[in-house]
């Protein structure tokens, strides 16, 4: 069985991108000497969360092989061989998450 690697599309990667870019400038910005200890607050509370979403959805990768599944996030990684799936539980997470693939596959044709 071949390695396949899904991840987060550019789509939604690029703007996210963009939207942390520009918080960092105002958030910059707010730190000079003319700005606010609320505008330092306020950017700070939108940039920190911001940047770890776009930090976590940047390096998450889901790898499926003939060894099993492995899930990789921002520090930590998680493997899961095809005999460890045989638990109810762990089944019908996998089988949702092969569901899930099949329907985010046919998303553009059903529009």
């Amino acid at each position: 069985m071949s390695q396949r690697i899904y991840k987060i599309r550019k789509s939604f990667l690029v703007p996210l991108g963009v939207d942390v870019f520009l918080l960092c400038a105002l958030f910059v910005i707010s730190m000079l000497p003319q700005g606010s200890a609320t505008e330092r607050t306020v950017f700070a509370i939108f940039f920190v969360p911001s940047l770890y979403l776009f930090s976590e959805s940047l390096l998450r990768r889901v790898m499926v092989d003939g060894g099993g599944i492995v899930l990789r996030k921002l520090l930590r990684e998680k493997r899961i061989s095809w005999e460890g799936i045989n638990h109810p539980v762990l089944a019908w997470t996998a089988a949702a998450f092969v569901v899930g693939i099949i329907l985010i596959k046919m998303l553009p044709f059903m529009a």
